[in-house]
């Protein structure tokens, strides 16, 4: 069966030109949104461009270490943005990007070797490692932006457990030194102490984890409080059984650190007026744990709260020189505090 020709040949002619027009706007939405979309993964990439490397050189050098996904694409954007041939040889450091920056990066030469040593001390909150940021010239302000208001899908979800929506990662900002690249924002910065944190727990540490009375904020809540109530490891697992046998028999934690995040003071015996603060934070006052970590604790601490010492002891006080003193029953625990703070 013969068919019919179109009767108007402008049907024809518009036919053509829409469906054109619609493949030409597909494709330019295509290359927009190539151009666009972040290619690195989250780990830094270096790549060195050699000297007198062409665009199809480089765009081969890039796609082989997984900086872009089309090599057509980038020499395209290349040529488009007039930038092919102002492509600049040098060892780069790609961390998240798309198309368009990375070209703009080889483009101005930022074969950028700028790195910033920051140490995070075990115990510090967030306005401490924010200062530490700003010394190093880092995106302080967007760190802490990050850490309060941003998600991050890729952490592990397990690590999530009973943290309440919209709450702050203050608890999870891993206690290391880190190097981080002087452009890098606030929030490839909280993702590196997150992604930190999630390598440094064993196959162990997950095995306890599931098998807690406990979820995962809450035992990150707890470590943050042994984190700043004793230094050493031996201390810490003490101490962490003391408030888990608290926190079992329902009796208040009363943690002076859990006092002195509140007042902002750093004092081994917070003063009648402290301990009388009302705030869910203040342990003297209410029972069980506070809403949220008040630190961001170490391995240790963490490990203790997982791995906790039995004992006998009920009690313990760190003393003016810095010791702890423990005790199994209240009445030794008067006669400690007596012997050191002359109650």
């Amino acid at each position: 069966m013969l068919s019919l020709p179109l009767k108007n040949p402008l049907s024809r002619k518009f036919i053509y030109i829409f469906f054109g027009t619609l493949v030409l706007l597909l494709m330019i939405i295509y290359f927009v949104w190539s151009l666009l979309v972040k290619t690195v993964a989250l780990n830094t990439v270096e790549v060195t461009v050699p000297a007198g490397a062409g665009i199809t050189k480089i765009a081969q050098t890039l796609k082989q270490n997984q900086v872009i996904k089309s090599k057509t694409i980038f020499i395209l954007a290349a040529v488009v943005s007039g930038r092919a041939s102002a492509l600049q040889a040098g060892t780069y450091y790609f961390t998240q990007a798309n198309t368009w920056q990375i070209i703009t990066q080889l483009a101005n030469g930022y074969a950028d070797t700028r790195e910033a040593t920051v140490t995070l001390i075990e115990g510090w909150d967030r306005f401490d490692i924010q200062n530490e940021l700003r010394l190093h010239q880092l995106d302080a302000d967007g760190f802490n932006k990050a850490v309060i208001s941003s998600n991050f899908p890729d952490i592990d979800q397990s690590l999530l457990a009973g943290k309440p929506l919209h709450t702050s990662w203050e608890g999870y900002l891993f206690p290391d030194t880190y190097r981080f690249f002087t452009y890098s924002n606030g929030e490839e910065i909280v993702n590196k102490m997150l992604q930190n944190f999630s390598s440094h727990l064993t196959p162990e540490m997950q095995q306890a984890i599931s098998t807690s009375s406990y979820n995962f904020y809450q035992i990150l809540t707890l470590a943050s409080i042994v984190e700043k109530e004793v230094n050493t490891d031996q201390d810490r697992k003490i101490v962490a059984g003391i408030f888990l046998k608290r926190l079992q028999d329902d009796y208040y934690l009363e943690s002076d650190a859990t006092v002195n995040f509140i007042t902002g003071h750093h004092t081994t015996r917070p003063n009648a007026q402290d301990l009388a603060r009302d705030s869910l934070y203040n342990t003297y006052q209410h029972r069980g744990l506070p809403p949220g970590p008040i630190c961001n604790p170490s391995l240790s601490s963490l490990l203790a709260v997982l791995f906790p010492q039995s004992s006998d002891y009920y009690f313990f006080l760190n003393t003016p020189e810095g010791d702890i003193v423990y005790a199994a029953t209240y009445q030794e625990h008067l006669q400690n505090k007596n012997q050191y703070y002359n109650d």
